[in-house]
């Protein structure tokens, strides 16, 4: 197995329970409105951003959140899956894709 692969599985692995931890998603009111503080001062008002290494979406969820187009990547599939599925439950448009990923 390629180490690519091994850290595709690893991460994969980890997508279903990764928000649990609170230190993975915003926790509270507060901290969900102090990231949006930091967010709206340091992205542009309008436009694209990427987010990689977007793991299940707490910045480019943010970032959308915000009315930005929002492109993610990870090497995560499982991931991406949790961020798609966040994204749908608020009805927010976040394109994604795992950069190297073979198809069969």
């Amino acid at each position: 197995m390629s180490n690519d692969d091994s850290l595709r599985h690893y991460w994969d692995s980890e997508a279903e329970t990764y928000d649990s931890s609170p230190e993975h998603n915003m926790a509270s009111a507060a901290e969900r409105a102090a990231w949006t503080s930091i967010l709206s001062r340091l992205l542009p008002s309008q436009g694209r951003v990427l987010d990689v290494g977007s793991g299940t979406g707490f910045v480019a969820l943010a970032a959308a959140r915000l009315g930005l187009q929002v492109t993610a990547a990870d090497i995560s599939s499982g991931m991406l899956q949790r961020l798609q599925a966040a994204a749908d439950k608020e009805r927010l448009s976040i394109e994604g894709g795992c950069p190297g990923s073979r198809r069969t």
